[in-house]
């Protein structure tokens, strides 16, 4: 089903890879937490109530983030009908650029996994690494390439 004129697709993360990075973070806060109890009554230095007290109030603060990221995981493209938006991608290259200006989209393997490739007219290129999306990645594919055939002003032939 072709996306209507207005409307705005949004990708995000999908829930298995924000579920591993938050496992993490929590594995982390508490190994961080034992180490410093260790260290609080192994050296003797009394961290005292305000010690635990901030070491509380940062805990909770990390946690809350990652109850945030669980509830609205971190978006990664954006597509409408005048162009795209690449959103949190480290050396993705352009970060937005209107169809008229895509000259071409492809899959492309890299050894990091299969990178979305968007080409601009003039050489410039964006790239969006799939394995961001999860199982939405071929809805993202199919959907920048009917974008594209429409930004272009592409009909179907009708018989």
């Amino acid at each position: 089903m072709a996306p209507s004129a207005r409307e705005t697709s949004q990708y995000r993360w999908p829930t298995p890879l924000v579920l591993r990075l938050v496992g993490r973070i929590t594995a982390l806060l508490g190994a961080v937490w034992i180490l410093g109890i260790f260290v609080d009554i192994g050296t003797g230095a009394d961290v005292g109530p305000r010690g635990y007290a901030v070491a509380l109030i940062f805990t909770l603060a990390l946690l809350a983030a990652a109850l945030v990221m669980l509830w609205r995981p971190p978006l990664v493209i954006e597509v409408t009908a005048d162009g795209y938006r690449l959103h949190h991608l480290r050396g993705g290259g352009v970060a937005s650029a209107r169809w008229r200006d895509v000259g071409s989209a492809k899959t492309q393997s890299t050894p990091n996994g299969p990178v979305l490739v968007i080409q601009l007219s003039d050489g410039r290129r964006s790239l969006v690494p799939l394995t961001l999306l999860g199982a939405r990645a071929a809805e993202v594919e199919r959907e920048i390439h009917d974008r594209l055939t429409v930004g272009h002003g592409y009909r179907p032939l009708s018989g």
